[in-house]
């Protein structure tokens, strides 16, 4: 009877430890700096891979970098939490994957009321650029010898 009851305590003990150690795997720890990790997703974005950046971003890097420092050069700058480079990638990622507002709450673990403060911001220096980052187009004349619009030729006025 002995035996039993020391194969029973030795079988609950091992049970404990087991569904501790399973327990203690769904644990989801929060970092103490969040801070920390917005600045990793953002590197992770930006500054990992020309590949990375491009999928999410629909920009290589370097683009990314030009894209902030015209942004920069209107007035738009660093708040107090939140970096610029943070605000245009939100807005790239909202531009180029048609995010809602949830999914770049979520990606970047900031409130709504920020997303769309900055995305807005964004937007504003971005059409204040309007003149630097949209040509102009140039009218195509009725003696145009480019191939290009050869089928257009009886539609130009």
């Amino acid at each position: 009877m002995s035996y039993i009851n020391y194969v029973c305590g030795v079988y609950i003990i091992v049970l404990h430890v087991a569904l501790e150690g399973y327990q203690s795997r769904l644990d989801i720890k929060r970092s103490p700096h969040p801070f920390q990790a917005q600045l990793d997703y953002l590197n992770r974005l930006v500054k990992d891979s020309d590949i990375d950046c491009h999928e999410q971003l629909r920009v290589n890097r370097h683009t990314f970098m030009c894209l902030c420092t015209l942004v920069r050069s209107v007035g738009l700058s660093n708040s107090k939490y939140v970096l610029l480079e943070e605000k245009v990638a939100m807005f790239l990622n909202v531009i180029a994957h048609d995010y809602n507002n949830h999914n770049i709450k979520f990606n970047f673990m900031r409130s709504g009321q920020t997303v769309s403060q900055y995305f807005n911001d964004v937007l504003k220096a971005i059409l204040r650029l309007q003149g630097v980052l949209l040509k102009t187009p140039e009218p195509i004349t009725a003696n145009c010898t480019d191939d290009r619009w050869r089928c257009f030729r009886y539609y130009i006025v």
